[in-house]
């Protein structure tokens, strides 16, 4: 972890630098705002004593800043806060107190940014034509042989209703202490099928007046359950399926025609513009 000291005392910042040196991190010492370097760093240690220290917040905007003030004001703590701050220290402090602060505002930062990448992830990959329930009855089993279109259906009603979704795979390992979720969360299990006996049973008992979804490709029907069965869409390319060649290109025209022109969609299924219309015509498709 890379952190930058910015601290016009420099004895102050020499012996915080040696310390966390000590405890495994690597610093860099800046005295003045024109001793900062224009690079990334993991953490920034602010001083509010150093002229420009606003500009260092709005110049370090990525990384986990840390204010290291003398009193408490609005002008040294609420302000830069509001700039983009995490927190602040006030001196004198304890080293072990500083860096369970940085320890944990690092990690909530790492945390941050990985949450911000997986749900474009999730957004760029599910299916947002199928749009979910605008009130969801709990414990819900939805039925398709599609695991995408119950992705594409859960998550497109958490993300509408701003709740927080947690993921359990009942064909893997779980802990049934581990399962239950607040009021305003879900919790989204894949693969009910596999469930059989005793752990069947404690699911189905934990599942009363939780805030539970699950996925089956079976025909199971639950009593207490709300069931909803999702047809599969023949657009729709689960992962790992294996398509003909012929169903194959269907689905590329399908999926694909509004994006290319004829030439190059064409060009990408390797066949001619007049096997492509042939095609269109085969299979019933038309472009629009």
């Amino acid at each position: 972890m890379k952190i930058l000291i910015v601290e016009n005392e420099i004895y102050l910042a020499q012996s915080i630098a040696l310390k966390l040196n000590d405890a495994g991190y690597v610093c860099e010492v800046a005295n003045e705002f024109k001793d900062i370097k224009n690079k990334y760093y993991d953490v920034i240690l602010l001083s509010t004593n150093i002229e420009n220290f606003i500009k260092v917040i709005q110049n370090h905007k990525n990384s986990v800043i840390l204010l290291l003030v003398s009193y408490v004001s609005s002008d040294t703590v609420s302000m830069p806060i509001e700039a983009g701050a995490y927190d602040y220290i006030q001196k004198p402090f304890m080293i072990e107190e500083l860096i369970r602060k940085i320890n944990y505002f690092y990690n909530y930062n790492k945390l941050k940014s990985q949450n911000i990448a997986l749900s474009g992830y999730i957004k760029s990959i599910i299916d947002s034509k199928i749009h979910a329930a605008k009130k969801m009855v709990f414990p819900t089993l939805i039925k398709t042989n599609k695991q995408i279109l119950a992705d594409s259906y859960v998550f497109n009603y958490a993300f509408s209703h701003n709740i927080n979704i947690h993921f359990t795979d009942l064909s893997s390992s779980f802990n049934l202490n581990n399962l239950l979720v607040g009021d305003r969360d879900i919790r989204y299990f894949t693969n009910f099928q596999v469930l059989k006996g005793s752990k069947l049973e404690q699911i189905l008992k934990l599942s009363k007046g939780q805030n539970f979804i699950f996925h089956t490709n079976g025909n199971a029907d639950i009593e207490g359950f709300n069931i909803i069965e999702l047809e599969d869409n023949e657009n729709t390319l689960a992962l790992g399926e294996i398509l003909t060649v012929d169903d194959y290109i269907k689905n590329v025209i399908l999926n694909w025609q509004k994006s290319y022109s004829d030439t190059e969609l064409s060009k990408k299924i390797g066949i001619s513009r007049k096997s492509l219309w042939e095609k269109r015509r085969k299979y019933g498709i038309n472009k629009k």
